[in-house]
């Protein structure tokens, strides 16, 4: 099957929807089809360089300027790039990209997939922060509305987010979930005292200040216990500050992390947190791996966080409570015999959740069509 995958994802292909994309479309290959990868530029290189996605066609779609830029120049290198006897068109957006290729035309006539990955498209404007004039707002709905009604068929990665876009769009929609961030294993190593990690962007949404918080609260009188912060982002300052007077010299922040440091992280946490406000998540990757890695985890309540730990392998902690962090990490911290419960369930969990059995649902809903 010739299947063509398109995002314009600036995070392709470190984390968030960009590294969910270069993985799926690996898994898709390694399954037998024929793969095009259809991606910003600079991620494309990023990933053609390094061989992320081994078996794939990567093309990089360059932002042009001028008369026949923006749109128009963006749409003109998709039209090109779609072959033309392509099966599937996957786009993995709800605007912008995904409404640029609802013509039959800008797709060659292959039917659309569309996957919502992002929670905040559903509102106002595809943006967290919201906020928006009133015009852009009816602009992007609009949008929204016509991408969810002209798609063959609409993804989403969790039965959460699937319930959600089902109740915008008035259709069905298929729930299919990713697998963890990468195949190679972490396992638990033997260390003093008690880790907290926490892996992710350093934005507000993610809530590292309210984990922060109730480390602090928590775990302030254990000098044995540690967080570590492995992300980077606009928040990074404002959250060394507030460690340094809160919890200081007991809170390292490593940057962000991948492969083999990353593994390693993982491996020496007792507890990985995902204290993500509000209803952000429409996954939680970094949940996934800490449970393909045999790590317990504590996730807020909000969004598809509660999915994650369904079948024992953590906890939910209401969300945006620093109190309620505190108690959850010092019941923990005092519960190894639990912490190893959880991540034995996390293991079984991780392994029935990986990226063949993603791609495997994928290549059947594709056949569908």
């Amino acid at each position: 099957m010739r299947v063509v995958h398109a995002t314009l994802d600036g995070n392709l292909p470190r984390y968030g929807i960009g590294l969910a994309v270069v993985r799926l479309c690996g898994a898709l290959a390694a399954r037998g089809h024929d793969v095009t990868l259809l991606a910003r530029a600079e991620g494309a290189r990023e990933v053609a360089a390094r061989a992320l996605a081994p078996g794939v066609r990567v093309v990089g779609l360059e932002h042009v300027r001028g008369w026949w830029g923006g749109r128009r120049g963006y749409v003109a290198q998709l039209r090109r790039a779609v072959a033309p006897r392509a099966d599937v068109v996957h786009a993995h957006t709800l605007t912008r990209l995904a409404r640029w290729l609802v013509p039959a035309r800008a797709r060659r006539g292959a039917p659309l997939v569309v996957t919502a990955h992002a929670s905040d498209e559903l509102g106002p404007a595809a943006s967290a922060a919201g906020g928006v004039p009133g015009a852009r707002a009816r602009r992007h709905a609009r949008h929204v509305a016509r991408v969810l009604a002209r798609a063959a068929e609409v993804v989403a990665p969790s039965r959460w987010m699937a319930d959600r876009v089902a109740a915008v769009a008035g259709r069905a929609v298929h729930a299919i979930g990713l697998g963890a961030t990468e195949d190679v294993a972490s396992d638990v190593r033997a260390h003093e005292g008690f880790t907290v990690l926490v892996l992710g962007r350093l934005v507000v949404e993610k809530g590292v200040d309210l984990l922060l918080e109730g480390f602090a609260r928590g775990l302030g009188d254990d000098p044995t216990a540690t967080l570590v912060v492995a992300g980077d982002g606009p928040e990074r300052a404002a959250l060394e500050r507030r460690a340094a007077e809160r919890a200081p010299g007991r809170v390292r922040f490593v940057g962000y992390a991948e492969g083999a440091a990353r593994r390693a992280l993982l491996a020496d946490a007792d507890v990985v947190a995902v204290p993500t406000r509000g209803d952000y998540e429409t996954f939680g990757l970094a949940a996934l791996d800490a449970s393909a890695a045999g790590v317990a985890l504590l996730v807020a309540g909000g969004g598809a966080l509660p999915e994650r730990v369904a079948a024992g392998e953590g906890r939910c902690v209401a969300s945006g409570d620093p109190d309620a962090w505190a108690r959850a990490l010092r019941a923990l911290r005092d519960d190894p015999a639990g912490r190893r419960r959880m991540g034995d369930a996390g293991r079984a969990s991780a392994r029935a959740q990986s990226w063949d059995a993603s791609a495997a649902a994928h290549e059947a809903l594709y056949a569908t069509l």
